[in-house]
This record gives C-alpha cells, sequence and structure tokens, in this order.
C-alpha cells in the first residue's frame, strides 16, 4: 500500500478541521474556577536544613499524596522516619547536577502565577463542558529527577518543571542517552506543558477506562484529545495532540491510508496489547507504519473519529463521553 496521499489543498483540511468548532467553544461568564498552586520544588530548596524535619511532618498531613508521589516515586525517599527524610533531602538539594537544575527551573518558570492563569482557563473550559466533572483542587509544581511530566492524584496534579526545560537544555542534555533517547528529551518543550496537564486529568478522571478492542482505545483517546481542545480552544491542533507541525500534517495527509491500513489488516476489533502500544503509546514514531511519520497514530485516527461524529451530532461533550464507541465508529467518513 502507497503511504503518500495529498489532499487536494491545505485549506480543505483547514475546512474539515472547522466543521465540529462551535461543540468545543466555551462561554465563561458564570464560571468561577481556581487551582490552588503549590511550588514543592520551592519549599524542598529554600527550607532551612534545621527545619526539614518538622517541615517533613507539616507537608505529610496537608500536602498528602503529591508530596509521598514526589518523595517516594520521584526522588527516591521512601523512609518513614523524619530524621532520615529531613537528611536525604538535604542531600538532594545540595547534589551538584541537582543545585543547577534547582537554579534552571527557578530561571525558566518564576514567576509561577502566568502559568496559573493559564491553567485555570483551561480548566475553567473543561468546567463549562462538564458542569459536574471533578477539576482538579490543587497543582503542584516539583523537581521530579525527570521522572514525571504530569501525574494525577485523586484531587491534585502534579507537574515536574525540569521536564520541559527544552531538549536544548544543558542540563537535559546531559542526561544519559540510553535512558533518555533523542524523541523523549524532544518532547521536554514548554509548549505542551498545558497539554499534559489537561490529558493527565481527563484520562484519569473526566473520560472512563476501557479494557477493549483497539477501536474502543482509539476513540477513548479520540475522547479525551477532543477535551483536551476544548480546554485549550486557541491552541494550534498539533499542540494539543502533542506532535509537531510537520507530523500534525503528515498524519492528516494520510489519514486515509491509516484507515485503509487498519481495515485490510482486521487490527480495529483485535484485542491485542501490542497492537494497542504500537498504535497508542508514545515512541519515535508509530511502529509497524512509515517512519517519516509521527507516533500515536492511533491516537489521532481516534480523534478524528470523534470529530466525524460532532460533525453529524449536535451533542454536549459530556454525551460524547457517554457515546458508545460503536457509534462514533459508524459516524467515521473520509474521502
Amino acid at each position: 500500500m502507497s503511504w503518500i496521499r495529498i489532499f487536494p489543498s491545505l485549506s480543505a483540511v483547514v475546512v474539515l478541521l472547522g466543521c465540529s468548532t462551535d461543540h468545543l467553544k466555551s462561554d465563561l461568564t458564570n464560571i468561577q474556577f481556581h487551582a490552588e498552586i503549590v511550588n514543592l520544588d520551592s519549599m524542598i530548596v529554600y527550607t532551612p536544613s534545621e527545619d526539614l524535619r518538622n517541615a517533613n511532618q507539616v507537608w505529610k498531613k496537608e500536602l498528602g499524596d503529591p508530596y509521598a508521589y514526589v518523595l517516594g516515586q520521584c526522588i527516591g525517599i521512601a523512609s518513614p522516619s523524619d530524621s532520615v527524610v529531613a537528611s536525604a533531602l538535604e542531600l538532594f538539594r545540595t547534589e551538584p547536577y541537582i543545585a543547577k537544575l534547582e537554579k534552571a527551573i527557578e530561571k525558566e518558570f518564576a514567576p509561577v502565577q502566568s502559568m496559573s492563569k493559564e491553567m485555570d482557563l483551561a480548566f475553567s473550559r473543561l468546567k463549562f463542558h462538564l458542569p459536574q466533572g471533578k477539576m482538579p483542587r490543587r497543582v503542584f509544581f516539583a523537581n521530579t529527577l525527570f521522572n514525571s511530566s504530569v501525574f494525577s492524584t485523586e484531587n491534585d496534579l502534579v507537574v515536574g518543571l525540569e521536564r520541559y526545560l527544552g531538549g536544548n537544555h544543558p542540563l537535559v542534555k546531559e542526561l544519559p542517552p540510553d535512558q533518555f533517547f533523542k524523541w523523549i528529551t524532544d518532547g521536554m518543550d514548554r509548549k505542551f506543558l498545558h497539554t499534559d496537564l489537561v490529558t493527565s486529568w481527563t484520562m484519569t478522571h473526566l473520560v472512563p477506562e476501557v479494557n477493549g478492542n483497539l477501536a474502543e482505545e482509539m476513540i477513548r483517546w479520540g475522547k479525551i484529545l477532543v477535551l483536551t481542545e476544548a480546554a485549550l480552544y486557541d491552541a494550534p491542533k498539533e499542540i494539543v495532540l502533542r506532535y509537531s507541525k510537520e507530523g500534525y500534517e503528515w498524519a492528516l495527509e494520510n489519514e486515509f491510508n491509516l484507515w485503509e491500513y487498519l481495515k485490510k489488516e482486521e487490527l480495529l476489533f483485535k484485542d491485542s496489547e501490542r497492537e494497542k502500544m504500537n498504535l497508542l503509546k508514545p515512541g519515535p514514531f508509530t511502529i509497524g507504519l512509515p517512519e517519516k511519520g509521527p507516533d500515536r497514530l492511533g491516537q489521532f485516527l481516534g480523534w478524528r473519529m470523534v470529530h466525524s461524529f460532532l460533525e453529524k451530532n449536535d451533542v454536549s461533550l459530556q454525551t460524547l463521553i457517554e457515546t458508545p464507541y460503536t457509534q462514533i465508529l459508524q459516524a467515521y467518513e473520509i474521502d
């Protein structure tokens, strides 16, 4: 099968993508939302050494799961002893590479107020579409030692700010290349921070998990991405999808070929974890498809399927979430 199919013109693509825009608009006149910002990174770095032990007791009680996650899963301090934690935090923040990393984070992301406004705007839009949907209570800024971009707990979000310094940052370039491949560091771009925030929360709290075939998983991802698109209403589509502009245009140009490939190989209704990994998970490209294309093309096609459904049905985004994947699949058309 040829993997080159060019649309008649880019303007035709723009028209196609504009059909369902109104479904994603929001009116924030009566929407009030604010997530508390907790700069955990700054708290760990600037708390006086003699106060760390008592601070750890307070943080465990008041900050809860996000603090436990950063401490245990990211920094690697699992001891329940306050004195051990205090000593470990002191070693953590004085290690030479980490000390340089902390300065880089502070320089790049201070002040945090501007990010707070952007996050509140994104979740306010979501709240407009999903009035009863759960929204985050707090957003924690942290240094996760490159272990986590965004992590959702039951009520809060944790952002690993160091993973948004940019792939060309000198400290990112010091990371071991056998663990942090170029496609990973290339994705450490600040422009994707709000995408990751919304996507992480949406997939954890707003769009129920499924355990079905490839098509069902693809359409679930389509719903997640459409909600992210609504939250980041003014953002370019490639940012919503976490693509480069070139990768996004390649996906659009080859949408028909991707659809034909899935049908020909009879993959849509297979419950194969391998195929789901290949088509839905991040990587340098989508395994099994041309390497010049972007990764996660299964997510992309799910997003296009959901758009096709919205173009034909005047439904709310809450109704969209509840719509069976088979109904959305049946509505999908591509010339």
